[in-house]
C-alpha cells in the first residue's frame, strides 16, 4: 500500500452522481496572533493505492519538533480492493489545538512505516496591540 497525496483544505465536497471530489480552500500554512490557537475545522484529503488487503492506517498531526506528542491522531480503515486501485481519504478534523507556531507534519503510516507526509506551517503574526 502506498499513499500518493496528502493535502489540507477547508472543505471536501463529493458529487452525488459521479463520486468526484472537489477540494475547497487548499492550504499549507495559516497564521494566528495568539498561541495556543484552536483551529475549529480543517479537512485532510489523501489518496492511497491499495495492495489488495484491508488495513488500518494511522493519521497523525504533530509539531515537527515533538512527533511523540501529536495534536491529532486517528485510525483510518483502508478497505481491501483490487491491487493498484485508489482509495480516497476524506477526514474532517475539528478543534485541533496548536500550542506553538512552527512546522507541523501530517503523516499517514501503516504498521509504523510512513506512507506519505506533508507539512503545515503555522505562523505567529503581531496583533494590533503588539509592542512597537
Amino acid at each position: 500500500m502506498t499513499a500518493t497525496s496528502l493535502l489540507f483544505c477547508e472543505q471536501i465536497m463529493t458529487e452525488t452522481l459521479s463520486g468526484k471530489s472537489t477540494l475547497v480552500g487548499v492550504f499549507s500554512s495559516f497564521s494566528s496572533e495568539e498561541f495556543p490557537v484552536i483551529l475549529p475545522h480543517l479537512c485532510v484529503y489523501g489518496q492511497v493505492t491499495s495492495s489488495g488487503e484491508a488495513a488500518t492506517a494511522l493519521l497523525t498531526l504533530a509539531h515537527t519538533g515533538q512527533p511523540e506528542k501529536p495534536c491529532y491522531s486517528t485510525n483510518i480503515s483502508l478497505p481491501g480492493r483490487d491491487p493498484g486501485s485508489i482509495f480516497e481519504i476524506k477526514q474532517v478534523i475539528r478543534s485541533v489545538r496548536f500550542e506553538t507556531p512552527g512546522l507541523y507534519t501530517l503523516s499517514i503510516s501503516l504498521d509504523s512505516c510512513p506512507l506519505c507526509q506533508t507539512t503545515l506551517t503555522v505562523r505567529e503574526i503581531p496583533g494590533p496591540h503588539a509592542a512597537q
